[in-house]
């Protein structure tokens, strides 16, 4: 995938997520009664920040998921025909790669949200 494709994708997954995260500050202010400007400022902040963590660690799950101790453990247990090849890591990394880069653009959002 090209850059400009990789860059859209981030892009609209972050609108998305920007969107939900209003929706969510939005309904928090209207019936907790706080003010929409400082509930927009203190909820989304700590909802980038909690999303961020999350997918740091999803994308840990996924890159470790195509390490091969875990594909060895897969196929001892449950007895997958499968061996591990550097293909197989490649692919695992490529996964993690979009969670990171999303965490990392979340956290830079929080940041920025957090100094308003």
């Amino acid at each position: 995938m090209g850059f400009q494709v990789q860059f859209r994708r981030y892009a609209v997954v972050n609108v998305v997520i920007l969107v939900a995260n209003v929706i969510i500050s939005a309904v928090y202010s209207f019936f907790s009664g706080v003010d929409l400007y400082l509930s927009l400022k203190g909820v989304l902040a700590a909802l980038f920040l909690l999303e961020s963590g999350v997918l740091f660690l999803t994308g840990g799950f996924a890159a470790y998921g195509g390490t091969i101790f875990v594909s060895k453990v897969r196929q001892y247990y449950f007895k997958s025909g499968k061996d591990w090849t550097p293909e197989v890591a490649r692919k695992g990394e490529k996964n993690a790669f979009f969670f990171v880069a999303l965490a990392v653009i979340l956290f830079t959002e929080s940041f920025i949200f957090s100094i308003l």
